[in-house]
């Protein structure tokens, strides 16, 4: 636990570099991260330590042999692990690293491109736990790495260029996540961003409600969303099977649901002025994670999916609040946010994820 501590801090002081300085801090912060992930041992991460590790034991490039302990599998993740294990190496740690490799080097490119401080962000994303994502759903953060590649056919082109991002989604989607669809709302969100009606106050108030209805309604959302699980029939997803009973109710905490949806009020106070796309998308997340998580903890996974855009919305307002006095009380209650957030997040590890960490190659 205490390397993840060190990091921390090391990411914290790397953010406050001067502007000149920036890029050589976002550099080492990524090159940090990438090599914390890169080369972690088989025991770091449920995926590698689980269902992963023992698919990739009988999976071959033959489709035959796909499935047979994870049957949820796409078929592009499983071609690629299948061609990997036949026709480049047996040794599954080696596919794991390279997939986290990619993964994460291209989710810098989103971060670099419209972060106002790189660095920053990947502090936030470290320290917020979304970092930790990419040990375990796997499949998930590749096929949400490559759709952030798409976003600017949404937020720096015109409409004639939405095609290709709802095209490029839905191709990752069926290849590597069904999970990934759900990022085909952002061009309604950043339809929607702009509107009279959508007011930081309508905003607030829709967190705060998500958060009652999902503590004292989730018997009731279970009922209903139970109805959808046939979309999920065929791929033996757990998402679907979730969705069918309700033994998990109350096994997430309503708690750190609470202290998540306070602060997200804060934020839209704060961002009260401004629209951003990715403000909306992570109030989004906040109701889906007040909302799902009451059910079954896994659907943090989805929120966590907008959730992520936080690390935008935070270095924003870290940057541009004119008030002095506005700004550094921000900055105070977002260091002690990240705090309580990273410090629960590796307590109610139990040593059975991602603590304690151990290096493939020095233990």
């Amino acid at each position: 636990m205490l390397i993840y501590w060190i990091i921390f801090f090391v990411l914290f002081y790397l953010s406050f570099s001067k502007n000149n300085n920036r890029k050589t801090s976002f550099l080492i912060a990524a090159s940090i991260l990438m090599f914390l992930g890169a080369t972690r041992g088989s025991t770091v991460g449920n995926d590698m330590a689980g269902g992963y590790s023992l698919e990739y034991k009988y999976i071959h490039a033959n489709p035959s042999s796909w499935g047979q302990v994870m049957g949820q599998f796409e078929v592009g993740f499983a071609w690629l692990m299948g061609n990997f294990k036949d026709y480049v190496s047996e040794d599954r740690m080696l596919f794991f690293h390279l997939l986290f490799f990619v993964t994460f080097l291209l989710r810098l490119y989103p971060i670099k491109k419209y972060s106002e401080n790189a660095a920053l962000s990947l502090f936030f994303m470290f320290g917020l736990g979304y970092y930790f994502s990419l040990y375990n759903t796997m499949r998930q953060e590749l096929a949400f790495s490559i759709v952030g590649l798409f976003l600017p056919f949404i937020l720096d082109r015109g409409r004639t260029w939405l095609k290709w991002y709802i095209i490029g989604v839905i191709i990752t989607s069926v290849l590597f996540h069904k999970g990934l669809l759900v990022m085909l709302v952002l061009p309604i969100i950043n339809y929607a961003k702009d509107k009279k009606w959508l007011s930081y106050k309508i905003e607030i108030f829709v967190v705060l409600s998500s958060f009652f209805i999902g503590m004292f309604g989730a018997k009731f959302l279970l009922s209903y969303l139970s109805n959808f699980a046939f979309l999920f029939a065929d791929s033996n997803s757990n998402f679907g099977g979730y969705l069918q009973y309700g033994d998990l109710i109350g096994s997430y905490s309503n708690l750190s649901n609470f202290l998540q949806s306070l602060f997200c009020v804060y934020i839209l106070y704060l961002h009260r002025n401004k629209r951003s796309i990715f403000l909306q998308t992570y109030v989004l997340g906040i109701v889906l994670l007040n909302m799902l998580t009451p059910i079954s903890w896994i659907y943090q996974r989805i929120a966590y999916i907008f959730m992520y855009f936080s690390i935008f919305v935070f270095t924003d307002l870290w940057q541009n609040i004119s008030d002095k006095k506005t700004r550094h009380q921000f900055q105070l209650a977002a260091i002690l946010f990240t705090l309580i957030l990273f410090n629960n997040r590796l307590i109610n590890d139990h040593n059975s994820d991602v603590v304690p960490y151990i290096n493939y190659f020095l233990k």
